[in-house]
């Protein structure tokens, strides 16, 4: 069980398996209370059952990605208008000062012999050769941390959205049964989640500018330490 523990990135377990937990609670809820289907639940106990859970977390937090990576591409890009990678260099950004951003733009030009037109697309290009260069350096431990925390809470909010499609399912089930009465604490649940549905979608802005930010960042104060005679302006 360690080595297999071993062998799980950091990605791994925050992107996929914590989110995992929280989709599979999601569908234990629907199969057990909605289906009257036995489904393996959080509360099962034993080694196999565990190793079966773990499993299933993974292969769940999985689903949740692609569904959370259609949700950054469809829904959240367009709220942010880009991804923080596609912005921060735009010539109307704000996040940097105009001088930063003309360094910023002189260095890419000479480690990359990258001319930055203005376009989300050379943004992202230049954005993606710093990432690699960090990286092959081995200098990305908070960059990495930053990164995981973004994919682990875009996975949170697929699962979130998961969950009010399915408490809003068993409200309407049991309202059809039973009468609107039955099924008040299914609607405060649906109410928490839409909660944390908003507080995610912040956090998630804020991981992204953040895992951004470092990349960006490092990748500059690296060429200055080591090739500050070829900035304009340098002495």
């Amino acid at each position: 069980m360690e080595k297999a523990f071993d062998k799980l990135s950091l990605y791994d377990f925050f992107g996929y398996i914590i989110p995992g937990f929280l989709g599979i609670w999601a569908l234990s809820v629907f199969f057990n209370e909605i289906l009257g289907v036995n489904f393996i639940s959080i509360t099962d106990q034993g080694f196999i059952k565990s190793v079966l859970f773990l499993g299933m977390s993974y292969y769940v937090g999985v689903i949740l990605h692609e569904i959370s990576e259609w949700l950054q591409e469809n829904v959240y890009k367009k709220i942010w208008k880009g991804m923080p990678s596609e912005r921060f260099l735009m010539d109307d950004d704000s996040k940097y000062s105009l001088e930063f951003k003309l360094r910023l733009k002189e260095m890419i030009k000479i480690k990359y012999n990258l001319l930055l037109n203005n376009t989300s697309k050379t943004n992202q290009e230049a954005f993606n050769l710093m990432y690699s260069e960090i990286q092959s350096l081995g200098k990305d431990y908070k960059i990495q941390l930053f990164n995981a925390l973004y994919g682990m809470c875009r996975n949170f909010i697929a699962g979130t959205i998961l969950c009010i499609i399915i408490f809003l399912t068993k409200s309407l089930i049991i309202t059809i049964k039973l009468g609107i009465n039955r099924t008040l604490d299914n609607y405060v649940y649906v109410l928490i989640f839409a909660v944390a549905l908003l507080l995610l979608s912040r956090r998630l802005k804020r991981f992204g500018e953040r895992f951004t930010d470092y990349v960006i960042r490092d990748s500059y104060n690296y060429f200055v330490a080591n090739n500050s005679h070829k900035l304009e302006g340098e002495k």
